[in-house]
């Protein structure tokens, strides 16, 4: 078969701009089919920034109320107000970090944020059950907050998996 020359050269032209823009992660905006691995990775980045803008955003309006009901301890030193509001722009960066990677093309390196989501969630749910069994701390909060962040850690553990 017969290709002219300058077919040639648009194909090669559009190939290496596929390429390219694969590289640099992006990718077509076809939807994605309802249960591919995207599609979970998405709902897992919208799940997770759902989860931390919230508990952010109490924790910045109210780091006492938000400890209170977390751990039952006071929390009311000026220091605690620091810390809880240091750790609630945390809480608010992840779920922005979040937020994005999901509403972007979904590049190669939302794996780095699944990863380090799951660092959070297994260090978060070791710590509060820490603050339980060793601190005798308990809030009206505490063991769900466990369960969800327990449950997060495995949801990005089967993501991640499949990613391999």
């Amino acid at each position: 078969m017969f290709i002219p020359d300058h077919a040639c050269h648009i194909l090669q032209t559009a190939r290496r701009s596929r390429n390219e823009a694969i590289q640099f992660g992006f990718r077509d905006k076809s939807p994605l089919p309802l249960g591919s691995n995207e599609m979970k990775i998405r709902a897992f980045l919208i799940a997770s920034a759902g989860l931390e803008v919230g508990a952010g955003l109490a924790l910045l309006v109210s780091p006492a109320w938000t400890a209170s009901i977390l751990i039952g301890a006071p929390f009311d030193t000026p220091a605690d107000s620091v810390v809880g509001r240091v750790a609630a722009g945390a809480l608010l960066a992840l779920g922005v970090a979040c937020w994005t990677a999901q509403a972007a093309q979904l590049p190669s390196g939302v794996t780095g944020i699944v990863t380090a989501m799951l660092i959070y969630n297994v260090i978060t749910a070791g710590a509060l059950t820490f603050a339980a069994t060793a601190l005798h701390l308990f809030g009206v909060g505490l063991w769900p907050t466990v369960v969800v962040h327990t449950l997060m850690a495995v949801w990005c553990l089967v993501l991640l998996s499949k990613r391999s």
